[in-house]
């Protein structure tokens, strides 16, 4: 009888054991583990707010930070008083190693590009003599093309302009293009460039008041980049077009979509590296 109890209670330990685990390891499934993303709006115009793309709301910190569950995550940022949404960013979400990201609109009302705030220091080296360029088109009234080809040129100081190369496919957001590399002209004695613009999808050049080739060199306005002054190590840099009104033309400015006078401005720069 005593034996019999014996294996009894044996018997009930393993199952208690075995239900124990069983429990435990149901308990392991269910864990979640949560990582952190940072976005950075600190260069929005917009009051936003965020949300998953699924329509779940998050807990977004002023210091940018939103911690999700791990893996690829949705993230929808829309204006606080319409509701509409400006921007998404799908990212992968890892516990230890956050993604940073800069949400970038200077004026209120343009598309909101989101950048990783490692992208420029992270881009390549330009090659011996060559500059990289990364372009946002944010001069929208000026320039309401989808996209837009840059055409770069150099000043050099005696007076010389030297065209030096074409950046290609530029849009209203970073997303839209990539670097692209074209000559320097530092050989050449370039001390500062100006731009001119082309229609990407008819390849026509854009023409300003009087029938001439519309450019951005234009006296007293940021129209030109001077090397010297930005330090460059790598001689990569990610810059954006904004425009400036203007009561007339002066024989130099662009009509734009609202029938006014523009001049655009490409001293903005965002990364300089």
């Amino acid at each position: 009888m005593k034996k019999d109890m014996l294996k009894w209670m044996a018997v009930m330990l393993l199952v208690f054991i075995s239900i124990s685990s069983c429990k435990k390891i149901e308990v392991e499934q269910e864990f979640t583990i949560f990582g952190e993303v940072y976005f950075d709006t600190q260069n929005t115009k917009s009051s936003l707010a965020v949300r998953t793309k699924n329509g779940n709301s998050v807990v977004w910190r002023q210091d940018g930070m939103i911690a999700a569950p791990e893996g690829e995550r949705t993230f929808e940022f829309y204006d606080k008083s319409t509701g509409e949404v400006l921007a998404e960013k799908t990212v992968n979400v890892v516990a230890g190693n956050p993604e940073k990201w800069t949400l970038f609109q200077p004026e209120e009302g343009q598309p909101i590009s989101i950048i990783s705030q490692s992208e420029n220091s992270e881009e390549p080296a330009a090659k011996d003599g060559f500059i990289k360029f990364k372009i946002a088109n944010l001069a929208t009234k000026s320039l309401p093309y989808e996209n837009i080809d840059v055409v770069v040129y150099g000043k050099v100081d005696n007076g010389d302009v030297i065209e030096l190369g074409k950046i290609e496919g530029v849009g209203k957001t970073f997303q839209e293009t990539e670097y692209q590399e074209i000559s320097n002209g530092k050989s050449q004695g370039v001390t500062s460039f100006y731009f001119s613009f082309i229609d990407n999808n008819t390849k026509e050049v854009i023409m300003g008041d009087g029938g001439t080739v519309f450019t951005t060199d234009v006296l007293g306005l940021p129209g030109e980049i001077i090397p010297s002054q930005l330090n460059l190590k790598n001689w990569v840099l990610t810059i954006y077009l904004l425009e400036t009104e203007f009561p007339e033309s002066y024989g130099i400015c662009i009509k734009g979509t609202d029938s006014k006078w523009y001049a655009v401005n490409i001293n903005n720069i965002l990364f300089s590296n």
